[in-house]
């Protein structure tokens, strides 16, 4: 699939998107809100929107920012009433390649904003990359360490999880979920959640992490 943006198999508002398989022969590439699984989500109000027992491994390239391993973007339509609306991802594992020219880029997912998110059972594994730096590179290895419960408040581009929340999306949980994957960032990386708005926060419960994270970020 190539596309400009956004670029991905399904562009949805509301339901479920279950029990896909796509395996590493498949590129998604575009400009930005480039997803494996999905490109964008545009949340309305009060809506749902499941993406559960899913597998992707396929290649995503995005030449900009707000790339995912398996979704792009979360949007709030605003033609559609005030937020807040639910994404879940349940059972879903990314053991791909995602490319990306800039920041907002996540193994599961790019960016979201104005909405409540849940991720349960997932596993990131593969590689991620993000941009370059002129700076001396730092790297930081994190190996063996499990994340019992904690609240999060993180600046980051790159992640191996989410790579940016922005306003309305500071109900975000994460738990019972792995991260395997090498990250590679040209901006700062984290293994589960990267930047989050002023004042918002965010749950990890019982998640480990067994990936390299490595940023070119000056200290």
């Amino acid at each position: 699939i190539s596309g400009t943006t956004p670029a991905g198999f399904f562009i949805t508002s509301n339901g479920t998107i279950r029990n896909v398989v796509l395996g590493d022969g498949i590129l998604v590439k575009g400009k930005g809100k480039v997803g494996g699984l999905i490109g964008e989500i545009r949340t309305r109000t009060g809506t749902t929107v499941l993406v559960e027992n899913c597998y992707v491994a396929a290649t995503v390239e995005a030449s900009t920012s707000g790339a995912g391993g398996v979704i792009g973007q979360i949007d709030w339509d605003t033609t559609k009433g005030d937020a807040p609306s639910k994404v879940i991802m349940k059972n879903i594992t990314f053991n791909g390649k995602m490319t990306t020219a800039g920041g907002r880029s996540g193994g599961l997912l790019g960016r979201a904003a104005e909405c409540d998110l849940e991720i349960d059972r997932c596993v990131v594994a593969g590689t991620l990359l993000a941009g370059t730096a002129e700076a001396p590179a730092k790297t930081v290895k994190i190996k063996d360490e499990k994340v019992t419960s904690l609240d999060l408040k993180q600046v980051s581009s790159c992640a191996g999880f989410v790579g940016e929340t922005t306003r309305g999306a500071d109900r975000i949980l994460i738990k019972d979920s792995v991260n395997l994957a090498t990250v590679t960032s040209g901006y700062a990386g984290v293994a589960f959640l990267g930047s989050l708005p002023a004042g918002a926060g965010a749950t990890i419960e019982n998640c480990y992490n067994f990936g390299t994270v490595t940023s070119t970020v000056a200290s």
